[in-house]
């Protein structure tokens, strides 16, 4: 059997673990400020607005877009992989069991029962995951036939397009099925791949020489791949494309307009993972980078590492500091202003909705910020609130005496 020597990026994730050491998180986009916070890393997924990272305890963290609930990751550390879909999110469990979260409309945040499960890889309203016997399971939108997967036992590494699926033979030969509108599951011919990645609505494969193959749409030349055979891991996104050196420096190529294809600089990279319009990569120390479209702070974490909760919104995110206070960042434009967090720091939690923010106070009072449209930015009277919640446009509290208060 061929050895598979690169990682199988795919459309919204890079599959599987890479063990590293402790680090923090740089990242930028439309900004271009760079940002530092998270440690011990493990892998990384770019979603389609939204971000996921698997630290080295097991546990999930996410951000960006959360309107669907595709970044408010499950508690736990017992996971192994991570693949953060369009609007949906995926996660393997150590004991080979699948959970999903997000959108689900389609059923793609539905998976199948079971404990034999060995990757995972996420699509726009699909989920695919090659089990330990070799063979594939897909559910969710099954329009084009994505969600039917080929017949065998003898697949290495799946990963999950727009609308289209490839999976590697353990003898170096792709399958590819779905939509085929722009010849994107349109298998190339060879036994000598290594690693798979499918796009929107184009693919790529490594080669054992370490060359890069493209097929599939082409409108901003994202299946004109770089010149060279030095190329050790590929990462397909919405219309652009990212791979890395085997020396540990990137390129990218394919759409640009929000920098999604020009990456950073230096030569410390162990993996990556291309979303819908920013990219991701991993860095050996455990820190990761991000670059491309930062509208949800999809590609900005929050600055530092003294944080004790975070809450994700619709396009918004919150995080309480150990010294009380409240870190607000993304929300696309901002015009509701609900990242905006309020000075002070006698905060005890933060929960983020929609377009507001409510915030509880140590003496056990609430305040809110942002959209008040339906009043969900006014606070209940009283300071004997310990506990909050923001739905999409309303809110709940929990008072000491057992009782809940809800107002929208």
């Amino acid at each position: 059997m061929r050895r598979l020597f690169a990682v199988g990026a795919v459309l919204f994730a890079v599959w599987g673990v890479v063990a590293v050491r402790a680090g923090t998180i740089v990242g930028w986009g439309e900004t271009a400020t760079p940002k530092t916070a998270l440690t011990n890393l493990v892998a990384i997924s770019a979603g389609g607005y939204h971000t996921l990272v698997l630290k080295q305890n097991g546990s999930i963290e996410g951000w960006g877009s959360n309107y669907y609930g595709q970044s408010v990751s499950p508690s736990g550390n017992d996971f192994v992989a991570i693949a953060a879909g369009h609007l949906h999110s995926v996660a393997l469990k150590t004991d080979g069991s699948i959970v999903s979260w997000g959108l689900n409309d389609c059923n793609q945040a539905s998976p199948p029962g079971g404990n034999d499960f060995a990757a995972i890889s996420a699509g726009f309203e699909h989920s695919i995951a090659l089990k330990h016997d070799g063979s594939i399971v897909c559910w969710g939108y099954n329009y084009y036939g994505q969600a039917t997967p080929p017949d065998g036992n003898d697949f290495a590494a799946i990963s999950a397009g727009g609308y289209h699926n490839l999976a590697l033979k353990h003898d170096g030969t792709i399958v590819c099925w779905g939509d085929n509108q722009y010849g994107q599951a349109d298998a190339p011919e060879g036994n000598d791949f290594v690693a798979i990645s499918a796009g929107e609505h184009f693919s790529i494969a490594l080669k054992q020489n370490g060359s890069i193959v493209c097929w599939g749409r082409n409108n901003y030349d994202q299946i004109v791949p770089p010149d060279g055979n030095d190329f050790a891991a590929i990462a397909a996104g919405g219309e652009h494309a990212a791979a890395m050196r085997r020396d540990g420096t990137l390129i990218g190529w394919g759409a640009d307009w929000a920098g999604q294809a020009t990456p950073p600089s230096g030569n410390n990279f162990v993996a990556i993972s291309g979303g819908l319009y920013h990219c991701l990569a991993l860095k050996a120390d455990g820190s990761f980078v991000g670059w491309g479209r930062n509208n949800y702070g999809q590609a900005k974490p929050p600055v530092g590492s003294e944080f004790t909760v975070i809450c994700a919104g619709s396009t918004h995110n919150l995080a309480l500091k150990s010294d009380g206070s409240i870190l607000g960042w993304g929300g696309g434009d901002n015009d509701s202003g609900q990242a905006n967090a309020p000075e002070g720091n006698d905060f005890a939690y933060v929960a983020a909705g929609t377009y507001h923010s409510i915030a509880l106070k140590r003496d056990g009072s609430v305040i809110g910020w942002g959209d008040n449209s339906y009043g969900q930015a006014n606070s209940p009277a009283g300071s004997d609130f310990n506990a909050i919640a923001a739905g999409g446009y309303h809110n709940l509290a929990l008072k000491r005496d057992g009782s809940i208060v809800g107002w929208e």
